[in-house]
């Protein structure tokens, strides 16, 4: 795959680039108790190599979830075998009429860490 199609770069160990999600549906407003975000990140195979976790930061406004890696996830994130892989943000809502389901991926490009 060719570097253009890297959303974002990072060193195994770091702190990722932080993504800002929030539910299309609500066009700006605060969100309630009901709304969960989890991620994870798998390789090219599928296969999972950051669990499920939850996401449970939010702008002070509520408006949006704040989306990151620690570094102890992207210690996982191995360059022997696969340089990149996909990040997986779940946004769900399931008290709304219907219910509120969106996945978001992105493209992680990763380098061995250099010290």
């Amino acid at each position: 795959m060719a570097i253009n199609s890297v959303d974002f770069q990072l060193h195994t160990g770091d702190t990722s680039a932080t993504v800002f999600i929030s539910p299309s549906v609500l066009e700006g407003s605060a969100m309630d108790g009901n709304w969960s975000c989890t991620g994870c990140v798998v390789d090219k195979s599928g296969n999972k190599v950051v669990d499920d976790y939850a996401i449970t930061g939010k702008t002070g406004d509520s408006t949006e979830f704040i989306c990151y890696l620690t570094p102890a996830q992207t210690a996982n994130l191995t360059t022997t075998g696969y340089t990149e892989y996909i990040w997986i943000l779940q946004l769900d809502n399931a008290t709304l009429t219907p219910p509120y389901s969106i996945e978001t991926h992105y493209t992680l490009g990763v380098s061995r860490a250099g010290i």
